[in-house]
């Protein structure tokens, strides 16, 4: 983003979210090769959840800036979901903050509510309510993060490897008003698959109509949703198992203090990165998180889908 002030506003007060980690990424030839970028330079800032953590980047020199930004079936990683338990209450929190909208949430036949907003930097994020989930637990949680693709197999089948985890269900929703007023398209007509992972779900969009546009590859500078990242226990281990099934990484593992990461890219050309915590980076774990376990007990009202 070109405003991270702006974004952690949003973020903390409509998303959920709390400020737990700032710092500079200064421009070095490591971490350049280790994102495929030309300038690394940025401030970034990390959002804790109950279920997950949010990154946020203001590189000195985006690489899209003159862009347009994706419509909600622009082919990419295009959207995050926050779920709470009243959608119109998580939806009027947005707005009230800064969401920009086409239309207020509606139901698909399953009880809940959905509707995609733009935060006000102009990324595409879904807002679910779920009546059945019990009062307790955090008031707004991150569900998911959605892909669009231009191939759905082969990006499941990737995702299965890299994650070690299966899918749970898959589907086609054929044209139809509902899913229009969510997405704020016109004869909406999609193929759907998740793959359930430990703090949400990864999902995956195919649109037969309307078509997706291919946008070009994905770098790490962009402005937009740029990259998944995925905790391992370790991330050298993790990237030699991998590299046996034909998963291909941008660099060797960057090893620090607290964490080693390292940055590959999907069949798609989506950028994805493995992480893994020591000593007191143990604090920015998933396993530090005090719900991190709940979006599978969301699966259960939201399986009808």
């Amino acid at each position: 983003m070109t405003d991270l002030d702006k974004a952690i506003k949003f973020y903390t007060q409509a998303g959920g979210f709390e400020l737990v980690h700032q710092f500079s990424l200064p421009n070095t030839a490591i971490n350049r090769d280790a994102m495929d970028a030309a300038n690394s330079a940025a401030k970034v800032a990390w959002l804790k959840s109950s279920t997950s953590y949010l990154e946020l980047l203001q590189f000195d020199r985006p690489t899209n800036i003159n862009a347009l930004p994706p419509a909600v079936n622009d082919i990419g990683i295009r959207h995050i979901c926050l779920q709470a338990k009243d959608g119109n209450e998580l939806f009027d929190l947005a707005v009230s903050h800064g969401a920009s909208w086409h239309a207020r949430p509606a139901g698909l036949g399953t009880g809940n509510l959905y509707v995609y907003v733009r935060d006000p930097m102009n990324n595409v994020v879904e807002l679910e309510g779920l009546p059945p989930v019990p009062k307790e637990g955090a008031p707004i949680w991150y569900g998911h993060t959605a892909y669009v693709v231009e191939n759905m197999q082969p990006m499941l089948e990737f995702y299965e490897v890299l994650t070690g985890l299966k899918r749970n269900r898959e589907g086609t929703f054929n044209p139809g008003e509902p899913f229009d007023t969510v997405s704020g398209l016109e004869g909406t007509h999609l193929q759907a698959g998740w793959i359930p992972v430990a703090n949400g779900n990864l999902e995956f969009w195919h649109y037969l109509a309307p078509q997706s546009s291919r946008r070009s590859g994905t770098q790490a500078t962009d402005l937009g949703f740029t990259h998944t990242c995925f905790e391992v226990d370790d991330v050298v281990s993790s990237m030699r198992d991998l590299a046996n099934v034909d998963v291909h990484f941008l660099s060797e593992a960057i090893v620090g203090d607290s964490n080693t990461a390292v940055f590959g890219r999907d069949p798609e050309n989506n950028l994805f990165k493995l992480i893994s915590f020591n000593g007191q980076g143990e604090s920015f774990s998933l396993k530090a998180l005090s719900g991190g376990r709940h979006p599978h007990e969301l699966a259960k009202p939201t399986a009808k889908q």
